[in-house]
């Protein structure tokens, strides 16, 4: 039985532990699934020697869990993986705090959107013209919508902002298994800039 308790706490530290690739995005969900395995035991009569011990460590996970809120980056994280995005807020957070979730991301998002919009200009206001070349694409989007897409964006400069946000929330994204996040995005970038200025 004590073994088995071990185990869960093993297998919430591999989820978010590698010397080669982004797990942050792993972070909330290991805590909350390790949180409910333990508070789950310490109700069964079989771990009854252990219930003082489960009891304590739960609450000292709890702290833990709070300090996630001291910082955007585990939400963003989960946000930002390309095949993830809001899978696990739609499937394990209530309504509210989901719009949470999404409230803090449009913001970020704008600003972030903004700044790389405003970027982008000048990077081209001091760029002779020149035939842009096309990028292999990872997003599985047909290229013909992301024209119309861009073509709305710039027509509207407003809402250009929230059409990409909303794009690439209902976007199915495919992340090679060679690939890391970070790396997904290296390219993903690339993308998105030549899509912008089509």
């Amino acid at each position: 039985m004590f073994c088995s308790l071990l185990g869960h706490a093993n297998k919430a530290q591999q989820a978010f532990s590698s010397a080669c690739a982004p797990t942050l995005f792993n972070a909330i969900p290991a805590i909350e699934l390790l949180h409910a395995a333990w508070n789950n035991h310490s109700k069964k009569l079989k771990y009854s020697p252990f219930h003082k011990a489960l009891n304590v460590a739960s609450k000292k996970l709890n702290e833990y869990y709070e300090k996630t809120a001291d910082s955007d980056a585990h939400i963003f994280a989960m946000l930002l993986h390309p095949t993830k995005k809001m899978s696990y807020f739609k499937k394990h957070w209530d309504q509210d705090l989901q719009d949470d979730v999404l409230t803090l991301a449009k913001k970020i998002f704008k600003e972030r959107y903004n700044l790389l919009s405003n970027v982008a200009t000048r990077e081209n206001e001091k760029q002779p013209p020149q035939k842009k070349q096309k990028t292999a694409l990872l997003r599985m989007h047909n290229s013909d919508s992301d024209k119309s897409d861009c073509d709305n964006a710039l027509s509207n400069p407003s809402q250009s902002w929230i059409d990409e946000f909303q794009r690439y929330l209902n976007t199915t994204d495919i992340l090679p298994d060679d690939m890391t996040e970070v790396e997904w995005w290296g390219v993903s970038h690339i993308n998105w800039f030549y899509i912008k200025n089509l």
